[in-house]
């Protein structure tokens, strides 16, 4: 996935495809971040956080986040089964 900031509010409407929802789910504390509540839209993910939206799954950032050539972040996350 390729992303402009590492804002968490992007991760989550492009996993769980909502787009003006993820700011809502965040602020009504329907994610977490490390099994932590985090009312803030603009938190910044660590490589290897563990977030999960509730009714869309639950998400694990890689170790390895690397900028593009255009100065966008290439980031893998995976989704647990």
């Amino acid at each position: 996935m390729k992303i402009t900031t590492q804002a968490w509010e992007t991760y989550i409407r492009r996993l769980a495809k909502l787009n003006e929802k993820a700011a809502q789910l965040i602020r009504t504390g329907l994610v977490q971040c490390d099994y932590e509540q985090i009312d803030s839209v603009s938190y910044q993910v660590k490589p290897g956080s563990v977030f999960s939206v509730r009714g869309h799954g639950k998400f694990v950032l890689s170790q390895e986040i690397r900028p593009t050539k255009k100065g966008r972040m290439f980031v893998t996350i995976q989704k647990y089964i």
